[in-house]
């Protein structure tokens, strides 16, 4: 019997953290303010000399701000947007994540002792809200994005399991399956009643809808179906992208960068507290930027060479607006000014006028005034990437003869003016109705919180790789590889068999078990205490023979079965298993002769990857 009186759920994004409590019973979450003031703050670290987190958002960088003017900043080191080093193909527990100043800590560091702030605070919030509450009442939940590997799951799971968290009340959620069951409730239509009263309509059984959840860091898309008692069935895996509202700040640096150089670009970053300043109003003005709907219908983009063309508008319309009413101001630090000066000897004013960019920036006083062509080139990568995702899935929805009128999208970067209108353009082309529900940014983190005391809320899921076992059999000359046969115990064999447990695609159920009895050999005395390694892998293919790189095969984890004292018996008889879970597998083999498992968790051995 589950004994949770309240759930702990942690949104760790790539741009912002946060935390929110649901005790058991209520619908009300308590709002958690990290830095005092807001739900969600900046995912920005700051580790001391004894690489503890003292300092988190805001306060983190003004902390190290006037370490830096102090000069006793040495031993500190400060990280922003290091979350994206999780995305990477190949990922080891010895993963690097260089500082602001290029200096590397362990990512498992980094994160476990972030997430350990993050719990401290939560022991706190409950403490101050409701009393009889121990450890083992608490169910902690940690969203991560659908794009991760398996191998990003489990390091997420090994970093708060460093931070304190017992394995037993830890549960990894998708972040967008978060956010669907946040917006299960919410109003999606409104009907008048003959009284001419109006009356919400929420989401009914059998019904079919795509939700994408456009964060910071990525964009993670699902595609689900209502069904009774509050459950949803996925009907397509959940898919996401690299893409996020950071993009467009990484674009705006990389302009900066064009301007002036990188040598300069990495001074002022590396040596200024301005570059924070910098970076904070731009991220500002980026939330605040729109357009009129008049002009978006109306915009013929540009190409990067021809950029002194800026954007051509419908000569026809004569209502217009004038475009210089939308100019974006920004301020450039002193710092990076007189840096500019220093390495160039010239001015910023100089360099725009020689630049390609001079009909689309200039210089006034100590503001960058940019004209709202550039932010549309920032943002336009980006977007036509999220774009192009969303039809692609919708235009795969419709080949499958899949009714799909209602898309949601959530997260922090859907609340971007401009971004609403453009998805709103773009869906309402497909003939379907785009919802942008209230608190979007804080959907994934709610939706969290109610998971822990919903469980089972997904009743299906689709299998996003072919998943199996790496096993060995005789090996039959001309139809297994050469490059593959092993000799075992004085028999030939075949290594690296895939054995199939799971097919990409496949519908899978919570607590779905599947097994394969394996049967190995030690007569000779020299394997008698050897370990016995068995590994899993997945595939981007249905239906792969081999362990191998051209079946698009990658070892996602490996269990380590040590022998006896007195070695290994002549033959051994090992059942390996592949249970599903919520957002992960669990993995066990178990010795038939002793009745003992191995699982596959945080003790497990690291394979090629984790």
């Amino acid at each position: 019997m589950d004994s949770s009186l309240v759930v702990v759920a942690i949104d760790y994004g790539t741009v912002h953290l946060g935390y929110t409590l649901l005790p058991k019973g209520s619908k009300e979450f308590y709002s958690c303010y990290i830095d005092g003031t807001n739900e969600r703050i900046p995912n920005i670290v700051l580790l001391n000399s004894q690489n503890e987190v003292d300092y988190l958002g805001e306060s983190a960088q003004k902390k190290y701000i006037s370490l830096l003017q102090n000069g006793t900043g040495d031993n500190w080191s400060l990280f922003e947007g290091y979350k994206t080093s999780l995305h990477k193909p190949k990922l080891t527990r010895d993963l690097k994540i260089a500082d602001v100043r290029g200096n590397t800590k362990s990512a498992l560091l980094i994160f476990g002792k972030t997430i350990k702030f993050l719990k401290h605070k939560a022991e706190i919030s409950i403490r101050n809200v409701m009393s009889g509450v121990e450890s083992q009442n608490i169910k902690w939940i940690i969203t991560i994005p659908a794009l991760w590997s398996d191998c990003a799951k489990q390091f997420m799971r090994e970093a708060a399991i460093s931070a304190g968290i017992a394995q037993n009340r830890l549960m990894l959620v998708l972040e967008p399956e978060a956010a669907s069951l946040f917006c299960l409730d919410k109003p999606v239509n409104v009907v008048q009643n003959p009284d001419h009263s109006a009356m919400n309509v929420c989401l009914h059984p059998g019904q079919k809808y795509i939700l994408a959840d456009i964060g910071g860091g990525t964009t993670d898309i699902c595609i689900h179906e209502v069904l009774a008692g509050h459950k949803l069935r996925e009907i397509y895996r959940s898919t996401g992208d690299i893409k996020g509202g950071i993009n467009i700040n990484n674009e705006f640096t990389q302009l900066l960068m064009k301007l002036i150089g990188s040598h300069a670009w990495c001074k002022f970053k590396n040596e200024s507290p301005e570059y924070f300043e910098l970076m904070s109003e731009f991220e500002t003005k980026k939330r605040q930027f729109s357009i009129p709907i008049e002009l978006m219908e109306n915009v013929t983009l540009y190409k990067r060479d021809e950029f002194s063309c800026r954007v051509a508008f419908n000569a026809q319309k004569a209502d217009l607006p004038d475009t210089r009413d939308f100019d974006i101001a920004i301020r450039l630090p002193y710092d990076l000014r007189n840096i500019i000066q220093t390495e160039s000897k010239t001015t910023f004013d100089d360099i725009i006028k020689a630049s390609d960019y001079r009909n689309c920036l200039r210089f006034f006083k100590d503001k960058l005034i940019m004209k709202p062509v550039v932010m549309l080139e920032l943002f336009e990568s980006t977007l036509q990437s999220i774009l192009h995702h969303l039809r692609s899935l919708y235009q795969q929805m419709k080949y499958e003869h899949q009714d799909i009128n209602i898309i949601f999208l959530v997260g922090g970067f859907s609340e971007s003016n401009y971004v609403q209108e453009r998805v709103k353009l773009e869906i309402n082309s497909l003939g379907t109705k785009a919802i942008f529900p209230g608190n979007g940014s804080l959907a994934v983190l709610k939706g969290a919180a109610m998971m822990g005391f919903t469980p089972r809320c997904i009743a299906e899921r689709r299998a996003g790789y072919t998943y199996g076992f790496g096993t060995a059999e005789p090996f039959k000359s001309g139809v297994h590889p050469e490059s593959l046969k092993i000799v075992h115990d004085g028999k030939t064999r075949c290594g690296n068999v895939f054995y199939k447990m799971i097919s990409k695609g496949q519908v899978l159920k919570y607590g779905q078990k599947g097994f394969f009895l394996a049967h190995d050999t030690f007569t000779q005395k020299e394997l008698k205490h050897k370990v016995v390694t068995t590994k899993i892998y997945r595939s981007n293919k249905y239906d792969p023979k081999y362990c191998i790189p051209e079946e698009e095969c990658e070892c996602v984890g490996k269990i380590i079965a040590k022998p006896p004292s007195t070695g290994w018996p002549e033959k051994v008889n090992f059942e390996n298993h592949l249970i599903v879970g919520e957002a992960e597998f669990v993995v066990k083999v178990i010795n038939k002769q002793t009745a003992l498992a191995s699982p596959m968790s945080n003790q497990a051995e690291p394979c090629e990857q984790l």
